[in-house]
């Protein structure tokens, strides 16, 4: 069977030495194109695969409070994207019989490959036990959305006009 990348000289001595020298021609070319890729410097950071941004904890659990006292709840903000930062710009706040949350530093740029605190305040509300969930908005491409969760439970508020 014919080698497909014979020349049809096969014969002359000069069309086999430029058969041989075009294969190890095109050999080099491969190795050094994958030697390019192996070793540049995008190699060792490679891409992360799913979530760019980590949250811990993904649920704060705040324990027992008293209806109408405030407590800062914290989460770490992790970027797993070494080339670009996370921007959190925005986050739900709202009121309502769980409690109230309150963002005190958005908006939040995480640096590629770093970390940022996110600091808010809950104020427990009437319910005896809460879940409440906490959407923070960020840039990060399919992941613009992070929900998060304060979980606890309210007691009785005994202010001062009890005592």
């Amino acid at each position: 069977m014919a080698d497909p990348l014979q020349y049809p000289s096969r014969s002359s001595f000069p069309g086999q030495v430029l058969h041989g020298l075009s294969r190890v021609l095109f050999l080099a070319a491969i190795m050094v194109a994958v030697a390019a890729v192996w070793t540049s410097s995008d190699a060792s950071l490679p891409m992360p695969v799913g979530p760019w941004l980590e949250v811990h904890p993904a649920r704060f659990e705040i324990g027992s409070i008293s209806q109408g006292l405030s407590i800062p709840v914290t989460f770490d903000l992790v970027n797993r994207n070494p080339k670009q930062p996370v921007i959190i710009f925005g986050a739900t706040e709202m009121c309502g019989p769980l409690g109230c949350i309150d963002g005190s530093n958005i908006p939040v740029t995480v640096p590629p490959g770093g970390k940022a605190r996110l600091q808010f305040m809950f104020r427990a509300g009437s319910d005896p036990v809460f879940e409440y969930d906490l959407f923070i908005y960020t840039n990060a491409p399919g992941q613009t959305e992070v929900a998060l969760k304060i979980v606890g439970e309210t007691t009785a508020y005994v202010g001062p006009e009890h005592y």
